[in-house]
């Protein structure tokens, strides 16, 4: 029983020795940047989960080795594949992602504009031509209704 007490005590916990101030920048930056691949939507900064404790102590452990930022980051889509980024790759057809909304705007303005001349072009027309058209083919059936609306 004194055992059981013994290794479940604080004291017994795993401490992590701190890194250097620029390592842990580096690290607090890659923790924000790989998705835990159990939690939906979480990056291994937000998750408790074991395999994002495990993802950071690997995280941890690349920098104390000396590897880049750069190579942490390979290692683990290595790893756990490229859906652990949280922002989607630069190239091939993840480059979609992050051209889609800018050309997306762009084409949503020049439809607008395009819109908006059409319209302008439109109100500046004459259409008393036509509505004194439609009145002339209209007129026994508005002189009936007048004469109907007046007998009421």
């Amino acid at each position: 029983m004194a055992l059981v007490a013994l290794l479940t005590s604080p004291a017994h916990a795993q401490v992590q020795e701190p890194l250097p101030l620029e390592l842990e920048v580096q690290a607090q930056a890659l923790y924000e940047s790989v998705m835990c691949p159990q939690c939906a939507g979480q990056t291994i900064s937000q998750s408790h989960s074991q395999i994002a404790k495990a993802m950071r102590a690997a995280v941890r452990e690349g920098l104390l080795a000396g590897e880049s930022p750069e190579e942490v980051l390979d290692s683990l889509v290595v790893s756990f594949g490229e859906g652990v980024l949280a922002s989607p790759p630069t190239r091939g057809w993840p480059l979609l992602v992050w051209l889609g909304p800018p050309v997306a705007l762009v084409l949503g303005g020049a439809a607008l504009v395009l819109a908006v001349r059409g319209l302008r072009r439109g109100a500046g027309r004459d259409t008393a031509p036509a509505e004194s058209k439609a009145t002339g083919d209209l007129a026994p059936y508005l002189d009936l209704v007048d004469r109907e609306i007046g007998e009421a």
